[in-house]
């Protein structure tokens, strides 16, 4: 019998994957694209009550991948480990298409770079801090998160940054940036330190700081035009 219900599970589980595959995974509607996604993350167990409950509590696809961790562990059939990854699917997709669209871009004017780091850091709940590494011309050539923690305050390794520095071939300068979740972008004392020390390691290392974006609510302070930027097209 156990047998049996493995087999039934497979099969349909074959069957989801042609219906999807047949119609584009865009073209399914909340409940069979749920199930699909569930399929590959609860092994030998029928997913389809499950999406069904996720549907019925959360209202749609996108606030299921929007849900906290321990509202998706209320849900019969959802653990730590599935919730986990339920919540992790939206940032898979935003790294897909940050480092398709977004990787080989040029922030050449100020517009540039509020509409770059604005795209990436919108969303963030916590505090992070991230370096852009770009060559002669203003080409991205590296961007990484090197630090995140509470609303205000976050763990910043400056040999952390150096050896990102070092390590990105043509590297000739850096931008970088940090969100403000929930507050202004207007910079702290703490942001102002921060932004000397690592304008000190560029010296040492003969790289050129470029600016310091910080993206908040009210939208994008830079630190070298010592305002909030968004619409300007004055080129660096």
């Amino acid at each position: 019998m156990e047998n049996e219900n493995i087999n039934l599970h497979k099969n349909h589980r074959k069957r989801l994957l042609d219906i999807v595959s047949q119609i584009g995974f865009e073209n399914a509607n909340d409940y069979v694209a749920l199930e699909f996604i569930l399929t590959y993350i609860i092994p030998r167990k029928d997913t389809n009550p499950t999406a069904h409950m996720l549907i019925k509590e959360f209202g749609n696809l996108a606030s299921v991948f929007d849900a906290d961790i321990n509202q998706l562990k209320k849900i019969d059939g959802i653990g730590e480990h599935t919730a986990k990854l339920i919540t992790m699917l939206p940032h898979i997709a935003n790294r897909y298409f940050f480092e398709k669209k977004e990787n080989k871009k040029y922030l050449i004017t100020y517009a540039d770079m509020a509409h770059y780091y604005t795209r990436f850091m919108q969303d963030k709940t916590i505090e992070e801090f991230c370096l852009t590494c770009l060559d002669d011309k203003f080409r991205i050539l590296n961007h990484k998160k090197i630090g995140q923690g509470e609303l205000t305050n976050v763990n910043i390794n400056p040999k952390e940054i150096a050896s990102m520095i070092v390590n990105t071939k043509n590297a000739t300068k850096i931008i970088i940036s940090h969100c403000h979740p929930d507050g202004s972008c207007m910079p702290s004392s703490t942001d102002i330190m921060s932004t000397n020390k690592i304008m000190e390691i560029c010296k040492l290392l003969g790289i050129k700081f470029v600016d310091h974006i910080i993206v908040g609510n009210n939208g994008c302070y830079s630190f070298s035009q010592l305002k909030i930027i968004g619409g300007s097209n004055e080129k660096l």
